[in-house]
């Protein structure tokens, strides 16, 4: 144990050192990571005044229930971005609807039936003209 020996008035500083965490705020759970560019982070918790990227780790997420079975797709505003950490930080990343996708689910979904359709309204009558 280290015991120093003191002979007069001693000043002691103590410096500190902050960090924060660095979270994320979506409808939806999806992982990220930071990455630090200037500075110190420790997974999601980064030292005061770090430079650092974030990223996530989808860009795209099916829609939860059967709609996202079959068409529904989220897709995020942002996957990535830059931040300098200067106290408890929350990214928030926002979903919009894939409409394309969407579309097509319903297309596909209407034009199979209508196919089928088709077919056996053209096989019957084909059937009636041969009699």
């Amino acid at each position: 144990m280290w015991s120093p020996t003191i002979n007069g008035p001693l000043n002691i500083t103590a410096i500190y050192v902050y960090f924060f965490r660095v979270g994320l705020s979506s409808q939806f759970d999806v992982g990220f990571t930071v990455n630090t560019i200037l500075g110190y982070c420790d997974e999601y918790w980064c030292r005061n005044g770090t430079q650092a990227t974030w990223n996530l780790s989808v860009n795209e997420l099916n829609a939860p229930g059967i709609e996202g079975q079959f068409w529904l797709k989220y897709i995020a505003n942002a996957t990535f971005g830059k931040i300098t950490v200067t106290g408890p930080t929350t990214i928030p990343i926002e979903w919009r609807r894939d409409n394309l996708s969407e579309i097509l689910g319903v297309v596909v979904q209407l034009g199979i039936p209508a196919m089928l359709v088709s077919l056996i309204v053209y096989l019957v009558n084909r059937r009636r003209k041969r009699r």
